[in-house]
């Protein structure tokens, strides 16, 4: 399958920060020419660079034409076959090319190269900014779905979320309650008072408000117990003493063992 080509064409706008001149010299040193020969192509419309590329060099052509402060578009090549009927010519390559009457000097080639062509690409215009460049019969069109969005609510990421509004439940029945008249006594049946204690209470009074209350005194006599017979042995002796002690426990036998390093 052949691969597509293309051709360059110059939209007639500069990359942003360059001015006119500045282009018209960077193109000229680029097609190795002078800036009157590439004079005509700095008039506002598109015109075409360079054609019938494919997609490696035509990339190449962008990137150099970029860096000249030119901005390029890219336009499908059309072959001499696919034209439309018109008077018989030879297919043109590129509106750089010398003219092929009488051949030339390589110094008047390198010259003619970059010349504009003289024909105007009548078939192209530039868009304004903005403009839609696809077709209503080349757009995708996309069912329309009917998305009930009823429930959804936008708010901004600034705002703080809304209190979530709670159900208030039905206010109890209360027909068959009536409030009481002030100081009235609600208890009409009262229980019996219990049976009074047994207590005798003649040896107990009231002492009157602010009397200093006696303190209760230990009245029992003081202890006086004998102690002759009790003393404190000295530090370190031998409370057992005249008790029979148990015998240690043997010694464990250590025959089998051996210290590290004896020969």
């Amino acid at each position: 399958m052949d691969q597509p080509l293309f051709d360059i064409i110059f939209t007639g706008q500069l990359v942003e920060g360059t001015d006119t001149d500045s282009a018209k010299s960077n193109l000229a040193t680029l097609f190795k020419t002078s800036a009157d020969n590439v004079e005509k192509i700095f008039n506002g419309k598109p015109q075409a660079l360079k054609r019938g590329v494919d997609k490696a060099q035509a990339l190449k052509y962008k990137a150099a034409l970029h860096k000249a402060g030119l901005l390029v578009a890219f336009k499908a090549h059309q072959a001499a076959s696919e034209a439309p009927a018109a008077k018989p010519q030879a297919p043109e390559q590129s509106q750089y090319q010398p003219p092929q009457q009488a051949p030339q000097h390589p110094s008047q080639q390198a010259e003619t190269a970059a010349a504009p062509a003289q024909k105007a690409e009548d078939d192209w215009s530039l868009a304004p900014a903005g403009s839609d460049l696809l077709k209503d019969n080349e757009r995708q069109q996309s069912p329309e779905v009917a998305v009930d969005t009823s429930n959804i609510k936008m708010v901004s990421a600034f705002m703080e979320p809304e209190p979530e509004v709670k159900a208030v439940p039905p206010a109890p029945d209360t027909r068959h309650l009536s409030a009481a008249a002030v100081g009235e006594d609600l208890l009409t049946e009262k229980p019996e008072a219990p049976p009074p204690l047994p207590l005798n209470l003649d040896n107990i009074s009231l002492a009157p408000a602010g009397t200093e209350l006696e303190q209760l005194q230990d009245q029992r006599p003081p202890l006086d117990p004998d102690i002759s017979g009790i003393s404190i042995a000295e530090a370190g002796a031998d409370l057992l003493e005249g008790q029979v002690k148990p015998p240690p426990p043997p010694a464990p036998n250590t025959d089998h063992m051996s210290v590290a390093g004896d020969k």
